[in-house]
């Protein structure tokens, strides 16, 4: 929907509003803190379904706030984003840190923010065993813990935010990636805390499974990252601008 205000002047198209391309545009995209400085001026970034991109760069030049002024959720940016999501499934962003349900279902915390009757427990099962979690439907809970409920399997009730190593969140939510099919995944520094070889094999899966989904990826690890993208951009040293690394 067209979001337009004093304060915001970012304008978001969507096919409601008439927007009738494939791809995910943002035109003259302008963003700032809230103190005033700019980060980026006239930005620009153009993604195709089934495309790659990689965004690298030294931390604090506004990389994980571009993302959120894609998103629509950053106050303090002006343009036009231009997006043929037609449904809320359609885009998925996932942060370094993500955030993880406490108290709940296995089967919950998979599935979240979406219905956990949205998928079978076969395919959250098999979700599972394609990023190595496997062991997550056979750890038991403590009796002694207060925290914990009952439940064996899917149906563990667990404090999944405490219990899961910041690297078993990443791979949580690159499963729920794999039931959820999005058509565009953002990914904002989203194997920051997973070693080499399995980042390797998150993004291996995520092409081999979903080939036709567009990547756009914001990360420092370029040696790594590099081979599974198309594009690569970094920001430009004496502008704010992005420019084809």
């Amino acid at each position: 929907a067209e979001k337009a205000t004093e304060e915001n002047e970012l304008i978001i198209i969507s096919p409601a509003e008439g927007y009738v391309g494939a791809d995910f545009w943002a035109q003259k995209l302008t963003i700032a803190l809230p103190g005033g400085k700019q980060l980026w001026e006239n930005a620009e970034l153009r993604v195709a379904p089934a495309d790659r991109v990689l965004i690298s760069g030294p931390a604090g030049r506004g990389k994980s706030t571009l993302f959120r002024a894609l998103a629509g959720v950053w106050p303090y940016s002006k343009g036009e984003v231009r997006t043929p999501s037609r449904s809320p499934t359609d885009v998925l962003c996932l942060p370094q840190k993500p955030y993880i349900p406490s108290h709940v279902t296995l089967r919950t915390a998979v599935c979240y923010p979406q219905d956990p009757n949205a998928y079978t427990d076969e395919a959250i099962g098999q979700a599972l065993i394609v990023v190595k979690l496997t062991d997550l439907l056979e750890r038991k809970n403590e009796k002694s813990s207060a925290d914990s409920g009952g439940g064996a399997g899917l149906d563990r009730i667990a404090q999944w935010d405490h219990e899961l190593s910041p690297g078993e969140q990443q791979r949580l939510r690159v499963a729920h990636v794999l039931l959820q099919r999005p058509r565009f995944l953002f990914l904002d520094e989203a194997t920051a805390s997973i070693d080499e070889d399995t980042t390797i094999m998150v993004y291996q899966t995520l092409v081999r499974e979903l080939p036709e989904m567009a990547i756009i990826s914001i990360s420092h690890d370029v040696k790594t990252l590099k081979r599974f993208h198309r594009k690569h951009f970094v920001p430009a040293e004496k502008e704010n601008v992005l420019r084809r690394a």
